[in-house]
């Protein structure tokens, strides 16, 4: 009886999880630790699906897609941390690495970030 209730338990939490779309924080959403351990996940030139399979299981699905690009991105107090894979006609093209981008450099990617966090 108590290996089915341990079973039963495992199934549940597995579920949850499933259920959030990924790791996250306990609101079910990103956080900037789980886009920085999704570094080196995928690499270009690795077929797509296989590849947004991963992403997807560590990550949920991506915050923005734009285009090719599908961004997942979260905020760490006023700066982002952001990452974008590129969808090249069925395979990955550029990997853009998790980075943190600053609020203070105001530059083109940390406003690509602002606009890729989930609302």
């Amino acid at each position: 009886m108590k290996t089915r209730l341990k079973t039963s338990i495992a199934a549940v939490v597995l579920l949850s999880v499933a259920a959030c779309g990924g790791k996250g924080d306990a609101a079910g959403g990103l956080t900037p630790e789980t886009i920085k351990a999704a570094n080196g996940l995928v690499k270009p030139f690795d077929p797509w699906p296989a590849a947004e399979k991963k992403l997807v299981a560590k990550l949920g699905k991506a915050t923005k897609v734009d285009g090719a690009k599908n961004w997942w991105a979260a905020m760490s107090g006023d700066d982002c941390v952001g990452m974008y894979v590129e969808n090249n006609k069925g395979q990955v093209g550029t990997v853009m690495h998790p980075d943190k981008f600053l609020k203070k450099n105001n530059d083109m990617y940390f406003k690509q970030c602002i606009a890729a966090v989930a609302k």
